[in-house]
């Protein structure tokens, strides 16, 4: 439904939503070119940003003490943001309480029998 809400703005979302995946994509790239140092480099800076922005939204908004032991889950996080949105680009049907509906242009669904 996300797919057809956002229409050409889906195609966007692991753009913004994933930068570990791609600053990851960009090292494994630099290590093949022989720029080692230029790639980790934008890994860091892109973990190390990822990771404070996440704690300083928890500080001021969620404060959820609880969080802090999960933080080391974020990377994998984001390579299952991408998989979900690889899964939902390519499947226009959506199980909802066990039973699959199909999801139409207009963002409405319809049950499938």
């Amino acid at each position: 439904t996300i797919q057809r809400y956002l229409g050409a703005g889906y195609l966007a979302i692991p753009f913004y939503s994933a930068p570990i995946v791609w600053a990851s994509l960009y090292f494994f790239l630099s290590l093949l070119g022989g720029r080692v140092a230029q790639g980790l480099a934008v890994l860091a800076f892109i973990v190390v940003f990822r990771l404070a922005s996440v704690v300083v939204v928890n500080l001021f908004f969620a404060k959820d003490r609880g969080m802090w032991r999960y933080l080391w889950l974020l990377p994998i996080l984001e390579i299952l943001t991408v998989a979900l949105w690889l899964e939902g680009y390519a499947n226009p049907y959506v199980v909802w309480r066990g039973k699959r509906y199909r999801v139409l242009a207009d963002a409405t669904v319809r049950p499938v029998r």
